[in-house]
């Protein structure tokens, strides 16, 4: 998909939501702060709502299924995130030996 094609596909997906502003800035380089931001997983609680006919009654549900459901994807959430700090911990390792190559014969 090109990136004008993505553009217009998320003004169709919009739920009629005013996107004229709307814009992605590229990126030049991943700083190792960004991706520590991103390996940890964080939900908010606030965003779990519906835009449906029957909104109100469903969103209350998935908000009662999420509170339920709490302690399994908590643990979950904590696998995920360790893992992907374990992840980014290996690669700054693997970064620095490129930077700094051990002395050879």
């Amino acid at each position: 998909m090109r990136p004008e094609d993505a553009l217009e596909r998320a003004r169709s997906a919009s739920f009629g939501e005013d996107l004229a502003g709307f814009a992605v800035e590229p990126t030049d380089e991943l700083s190792i702060e960004r991706m520590t931001e991103w390996a940890v997983i964080e939900t908010d609680p606030a965003l779990v709502r519906s835009t449906r006919v029957w909104g109100m009654p469903i969103t209350w549900f998935k908000r009662s299924l999420r509170r339920a459901l709490r302690q399994e994807l908590g643990q979950a959430y904590a696998q995920q995130s360790r893992f992907n700090l374990m992840v980014l911990a290996r690669l700054q390792q693997l970064e620095s030996l490129h930077e700094d190559p051990p002395p050879g014969p």
